[in-house]
């Protein structure tokens, strides 16, 4: 795979609660990183080799002050990549290593990573709605490629039969899709025709009567967010897909509800939310890794298609313009009917 136009941006790599007062470990482009937490408590990330001998920092350990220490001979670096400390040395004289040293920043209950030391920011890669929300954040790994897991996102087409009963029932209605290439070479998905269903979700969500506002969103260069309106009832998740390397993928999921005037009931809706989002994770991680060891065996050429494959076929589209470096399809407007 060639990672390149990928490198420059900020992915999420673990959660911030995960990260404590010693090192951890985590792949992300196809190469090892090490996270820890430098003086004061602020997030440092660098790769995962010490420079004097070669050895995995992340088996080393955190220093009171802040310095990750190399388990091989104990020499210290400062979150600058400085080295602080050589014990066996009898005059120790001034090390820096920058070019160990990784762009990395905490938002919202997660630390991103980017391999470039002056990795591109984005604003809000959360895409955090402007409407009073609760919301919640997951961390999911899965045995396959990030471009068929970003696809698996888009694809509303297997929802009610991978998660059938649980956010949707079998496939009845007739519904449009409207998609649109964007200028930034992300792909807007528009679904009109959707009607309520029976499913778990929806019962939770008072989602049983009238027309479903259905939109989802590829953004460049690895999220997907989702948008569900029921009324007065909004629905946000965004899922962001870190490739690790070419067969792994970490999955960082943030969901967002509108809030409830009853504080009770809004809290155990959060709490029934949260448990059944992580239901469907696990299910599309089971299918998806199913997927994975079926192209590995027989490739990916051949595949059948029909109009309900649309969205997918055209992200699939994007996502490799993207990895090419080709120009996108901006203004491209498509329309599709299938049943949902």
């Amino acid at each position: 795979m060639n990672w390149k136009a990928l490198r420059n941006n900020h992915y999420p790599v673990m959660r911030s609660r995960d990260l404590n007062t010693t090192p951890v470990s985590r792949k992300l482009l196809g190469t090892s990183i090490v996270l820890f937490r430098a003086q004061g408590g602020k997030v440092a990330a660098f790769l995962d080799r010490c420079p004097h001998r070669g050895a995995r920092l992340s088996e080393g350990s955190v220093c009171k002050n802040g310095n990750i220490r190399c388990p091989y001979h104990g020499w210290a670096f400062d979150a600058e990549g400085r080295c602080t400390s050589i014990p066996s040395a009898a005059k120790e004289k001034p090390m820096s290593f920058p070019s160990m040293v990784l762009s990395c920043f905490e938002k919202e209950g997660a630390i991103f990573v980017s391999l470039e030391r002056e990795g591109s920011r984005v604003s809000n890669p959360w895409h955090t709605p402007d409407w009073e929300h609760s919301d919640f954040l997951l961390e999911n790994r899965v045995k396959a490629d990030f471009r068929y897991v970003l696809e698996n996102f888009v694809d509303a087409a297997h929802t009610a039969w991978v998660h059938t009963g649980l956010f949707r029932s079998k496939a009845k209605n007739l519904v449009e899709a409207s998609i649109t290439h964007l200028e930034d070479g992300g792909v807007r998905i528009s679904t009109t025709g959707e009607k309520q269903n029976p499913s778990l979700l929806a019962r939770l969500f008072g989602m049983t009567e009238g027309e479903v506002f259905h939109q989802d969103l590829y953004a460049p260069p690895c999220s997907v967010v989702v948008d569900y309106q029921f009324g007065k009832q909004k629905v946000r998740s965004i899922s962001v897909c870190t490739p690790e390397n070419e067969s792994e993928t970490r999955i960082f999921t943030k969901v967002y509800h509108s809030r409830q005037e009853n504080p009770l009931f809004h809290r155990i809706k959060n709490r029934l939310t949260k448990e059944i989002t992580q239901l469907v994770l696990k299910q599309d991680k089971k299918i998806l890794e199913e997927q994975h060891e079926g192209i590995a065996e027989f490739g990916e050429k051949g595949f059948a298609a029909t109009e309900s494959d649309a969205p997918v076929m055209h992200v699939h589209k994007a996502i490799q313009n993207l990895l090419r470096g080709n120009k996108g399809l901006s203004g491209k407007e498509v329309r599709v009917k299938y049943y949902l």
